[in-house]
């Protein structure tokens, strides 16, 4: 059998590609001898330092592909699919979403491709993917943090108004707390000292999603829109830990998790911004935190 080239490519966002990357991952370490290449449109290239051997193949926009390049195309945006060829599937998590549609498309192309469902889940190599910036986030003293995801969800799945005013209201009535934010929302708002957008911690500018989802793990409550560098904080670090609280804010109120059998976390859902802050504002006042 000649070697193939397989060509992924996303017409969404970040988030629909990060929740592909275990199974890609996993079909790249059965079949090595494959091409592996993954369209770039909506998202820097740096994203896929995640899966050290795919090739870039770039596009001016989205839908632009010359498919008879390649031998197999797989969309890591699973609508179409969910719309066209396979629409018996009940949403349970987005692993779940994800497994049922892979191992049709394998099926479809002849692939075998074995994934464990009980200990699948986002893994990361953090310190080959921020090289010196590692250390900086790994060595930060013990602290009290809350890390908000504040960016705005694109595809619409949510409420997209501002959090930063609630962000900085309860950090001034928690001096002791430090609440970290990754979205500076263009807001002209006096910062108390224990209010701090992320790239001050570990000092990197550009494409910061891995070096915030390693920052997550410095935090004991995630709060997100569902969106891709939200999606990115879900990896196993974070959601084996007894003590760390997600709090997830999607207007379907779905439990967003991505692999359920993995979670020792313990998960909060909401529907909107106010639910959000309600929650959050529920915790802090509730617990020893």
């Amino acid at each position: 059998m000649k070697n193939k080239r397989i060509l992924f490519y996303c017409d969404a966002h970040i988030g629909d590609l990060i929740i592909f990357f275990p199974f890609i991952k996993r079909m790249m370490e059965c079949y090595p001898e494959n091409e592996y290449f993954h369209s770039f449109f909506t998202f820097d290239a740096t994203l896929l330092d995640a899966l050290p051997g795919i090739k870039l193949y770039g596009v001016k926009e989205a839908r632009n592909y010359n498919f008879a390049e390649f031998d197999i195309t797989i969309p890591t945006w699973l609508v179409p699919w969910r719309e066209g060829d396979f629409m018996d599937h009940i949403y349970m998590s987005f692993f779940d979403h994800v497994h049922y549609y892979f191992k049709k498309i394998c099926q479809m192309h002849n692939l075998h491709v074995p994934i464990d469902i009980n200990t699948t889940g986002q893994d990361f190599d953090f310190k080959y993917l921020l090289k010196d910036k590692y250390e900086v986030i790994d060595n930060l003293p013990e602290k009290k943090r809350i890390m908000f995801f504040n960016q705005e969800c694109k595809s619409g799945q949510t409420d997209n108004e501002p959090w930063l005013e609630q962000i900085v209201d309860l950090a001034r009535k928690r001096p002791d707390i430090d609440f970290i934010y990754t979205n500076k929302e263009h807001a002209n708002i006096t910062m108390p000292s224990n209010v701090i957008y992320s790239p001050e911690l570990h000092c990197h500018q550009g494409c910061d999603i891995y070096h915030n989802s390693f920052l997550s793990t410095k935090c004991q409550i995630l709060v997100g829109r569902v969106s891709g560098p939200f999606i990115a904080t879900w990896h196993s670090l974070n959601v084996n830990e007894i003590n760390k609280t997600l709090i997830c804010q999607h207007d379907t109120n779905y439990s967003l998790f991505y692999n359920q059998r993995l979670y020792k976390a313990k998960h909060r859902a909401c529907e909107s911004t106010w639910a959000t802050f309600a929650e959050l504002t529920d915790i802090l006042n509730e617990t020893s935190f």
